[in-house]
C-alpha cells in the first residue's frame, strides 16, 4: 500500500498565553484530539500503518488510517485492489479506542519481604520508568469509477496497463510518490484495480481522515510491497483483524517475544526495539506478533453508545454558535481536527481576539469564548462579530463526516465475536510479500496485559535495599540489583523470540524455532532473602502494586520522498 507515512492523531496545541484583557472562569478546560487518558504502564509504540479489517461472505471491510504531514499539493495515495470498491469516510477515534484498550501494558508489581520496615507510600511512583474544479471526463478505457467524498477526490483504475494508468494520473493531477513506477509490477495485471485519493481543492492535509473500503476477496491482505516505496526502516504495521474466531498472519510467520528483554522498571518503554529484533529473527524479517486476541465487549458502546451525538433536529434549530459548540461538547463529540475543521468553516476566528488568544486555542475550546460570560466581559473584541450560524448546513457536515462513520464503527464491534492485534515492523528491503491474514478457530486468546512482581530484599534491621527478585509472567525468576542493571544485563547469545512458529486455519501452531532451550531458566544469584518464599504462597509477601510514569507521547512523522 503506498501511502504518506502514518501518525497518531496529534494533540491541537492549546492554552496560549492571553492578554490583560481577558477573563477565565475556574470551569475552562482544555480540549485535545485525544480520546483516552494515557496509561502510564504502556509503552510508546508508533505505527506507520493502521488497518482495521473484518471479513465476511468474500467481502473486506478495510478502515484505514490515512495520517500525512506535508504540502497538501504533495498528498497523494493509491491502493491496489482485487476488485472495484465502495468508499466511505471513517473515524480517527475507531484508532483511538482500539490502541486504547488493546496496547500492551507491561506492568511491575512491587512487593516487600515479611520482615522489612513498613513502606512509606510518598513517591509511590518509584518506576523508573461535490466535485473537483479541475474534474475532467472519466477515460473509459481506464475509469471505472471517479467522485467525491469528504476532503477527497478519488478515482478507481483498471490496472491492465501500468503506463496507461500512470499516465492518467499524472494528467489528472494525482501526486504520485517518485519510484511508484518501479514497485507496481506485481500488481498491474488484468482484472486488478488501483483506488487513487488526492485532496480536493481547498481542502488542506488537517481536513485528512480515515476512508473505509469494502471490496470483494478471498483474505483481507496488506500490499506492502508498494509502502516500500515510502517506508523508513523498521516501519510499524499494526492491524486489526475482527471475525468470529482469532485471525492468524497467513503467509507470515508468527513470533512469541522472549519477555526477559523488556524494560520490566520503565513499563516496556524498549517494546519497539524488543519486537524489531525478534521478528528479524524470523525467515526473511517477516513475523507478527499477537498483542490482543479476544472478545469484542471491551470495544462495544465506546463509540456508539445510547445517545451519543444529541438529537440531530435541536442542533438544526441552534443558530448561535456558542450554544451549538456547548451542545457538541454536551453530547459526546469528540474534539479532534476533523471537528475543528468542520467549525473553522462556519464560525470564523473573531478579528478582535487577533494576537490576544491562539486561534487553535480558540476552536479547542469555542464554547467558552463563545459564551455570554466572555463576550461581555471582552465586549470589544466582538464588536461587529455577528455571527448567525446556518445550522442545518454545519449539522449535515457533521453527520457525514463524524456521526455516520463513528456508529459505523461501532457497529463493527456487534457484527463480529473476536478481534485480533496484530504488529511488526518491517524495513524496505523486507516488504517482499504482501502479508494475508486468515482465521483459526481452535488458538486460545491472547492476553494484552503482562505483569511481573519485584520482591525487594531488605538487610538485616528491615531497611529496604535496592536489590530484590524480578519474577517474570512466566515464571523465570531473576536475581536484579535495580532497574538499569537489568536492562544491562548480560544476555549475549540470549535471542529475542521465545519462538517463530507458522499458524494455520486449523490446528495448533506448527513451530519452526524453539527457543526454549537457549533462553535461561532464570538466575537468583546470590539474592539470598528473597528466595525463603515459598514457590505457591510467596512467603506470605504483601503486595504494593507501583505503576510505571512514561508519558504517553505523539509524534508526527513526514513521508520520505
Amino acid at each position: 500500500m503506498l501511502m504518506p507515512r502514518l501518525r497518531l492523531a496529534p494533540t491541537l496545541a492549546v492554552g496560549a498565553a492571553i492578554g490583560a484583557l481577558m477573563t477565565f472562569p475556574a470551569q475552562r478546560a482544555d480540549a485535545c484530539g485525544c480520546f483516552a487518558p494515557p496509561d502510564p504502564s504502556v509503552p510508546v509504540v508508533q505505527a506507520g500503518e493502521q488497518i482495521v479489517f473484518s471479513h465476511e461472505d468474500g467481502v473486506v471491510t478495510a478502515h484505514i488510517q490515512i495520517q500525512y504531514q506535508g504540502e497538501a499539493s504533495e498528498f497523494g495515495w493509491i491502493l491496489p485492489l482485487p476488485s472495484v470498491p465502495d468508499m466511505e469516510l471513517g473515524t480517527d477515534e475507531l484508532f483511538a479506542q482500539l490502541i486504547a484498550t488493546t496496547q500492551p501494558k507491561y506492568r511491575l508489581n512491587r512487593v516487600f519481604e515479611d520482615q522489612c520496615l513498613a513502606v512509606p507510600l510518598a513517591g509511590g511512583v518509584q518506576n523508573d520508568a461535490t466535485r473537483s474544479p479541475d474534474e475532467q471526463s472519466p477515460d473509459p478505457e481506464v475509469v471505472v469509477k471517479q467522485d467525491s467524498i469528504g476532503p477527497f477526490d478519488y478515482a478507481v483504475l483498471r490496472a491492465d496497463d501500468r503506463d496507461e494508468m500512470f499516465t492518467w494520473l499524472t494528467e489528472n493531477h494525482y501526486f504520485i510518490p517518485g519510484g511508484t513506477e518501479d514497485v507496481v509490477g506485481p500488481y498491474i495485471h488484468p482484472g486488478a484495480y488501483f483506488l487513487a485519493l488526492k485532496l480536493r481543492k481547498g481542502n488542506d492535509v488537517g481536513d485528512i481522515q480515515p476512508v473505509v473500503l469494502r471490496y470483494e476477496s478471498d483474505l483481507p491482505m496488506i500490499p506492502i510491497i508498494l509502502t516500500q516505496v515510502a517506508a523508513n526502516p523498521n516501519m510499524g504495521i499494526r492491524v486489526w483483524v475482527l471475525g468470529e474466531y482469532r485471525a492468524i498472519p497467513r503467509n507470515y510467520r508468527h513470533t512469541v517475544l522472549n519477555e526477559e528483554y523488556i524494560d520490566w522498571f520503565n513499563a516496556g518503554q524498549n517494546y519497539n526495539d524488543v519486537i524489531i529484533a525478534a521478528t528479524n529473527e524470523a525467515k526473511d524479517g517477516q513475523s507478527f506478533v499477537t498483542e490482543y486476541a479476544g472478545s469484542v465487549d471491551r470495544m462495544q458502546n465506546l463509540l456508539d453508545y445510547q445517545g451519543r451525538f444529541g438529537n440531530r433536529a435541536e442542533l438544526e434549530a441552534i443558530t448561535d454558535p456558542g450554544t451549538y459548540v456547548q451542545y457538541l461538547r454536551n453530547y459526546g463529540f469528540a474534539w479532534t481536527a476533523n471537528l475543528i475543521g468542520t467549525l473553522r468553516e462556519h464560525i470564523p476566528f473573531p478579528p478582535g481576539l487577533q494576537g490576544k488568544i491562539e486561534e487553535a486555542d480558540f476552536y479547542n475550546n469555542a464554547e467558552y469564548y463563545l459564551s455570554s460570560y466572555f463576550r461581555e466581559q471582552n465586549a470589544e473584541a466582538f464588536e461587529g462579530y455577528d455571527v448567525v450560524l446556518n445550522a442545518g448546513e454545519i449539522t449535515q457536515q457533521l453527520w457525514e463526516r463524524i456521526v455516520e462513520p463513528t456508529q459505523k464503527a461501532g457497529q463493527l464491534f456487534r457484527d463480529n465475536k473476536k478481534m485480533t492485534r496484530m504488529y511488526t515492523t518491517l524495513s524496505p528491503e523486507e516488504m517482499t510479500t504482501d502479508p494475508t491474514f486468515s482465521f483459526n478457530p481452535s488458538l486460545p486468546d491472547v492476553d494484552n496485559e503482562h505483569n511481573a512482581t519485584f520482591t525487594q530484599i531488605c538487610d538485616a534491621d528491615g531497611n529496604i535495599e535496592g536489590s530484590g527478585i524480578l519474577e517474570l509472567p512466566d515464571g523465570r525468576r531473576f536475581y536484579v540489583e535495580d532497574g538499569q542493571a537489568w536492562l544491562e544485563r548480560d544476555r549475549a547469545g540470549v535471542p529475542y523470540s521465545r519462538r517463530i512458529e507458522l499458524l494455520r486455519e486449523e490446528g495448533a501452531p506448527q513451530i519452526e524455532i524453539d527457543n526454549s532451550t537457549r533462553i535461561s531458566d532464570g538466575d537468583l544469584g546470590d539474592g539470598g532473602c528473597a528466595c525463603t518464599a515459598d514457590a505457591e504462597g510467596k512467603g506470605g509477601l504483601a503486595n504494593a502494586l507501583v505503576l510505571a510514569g512514561l508519558a504517553f507521547g505523539l509524534v508526527m512523522v513526514r513521508r520520505r520522498r
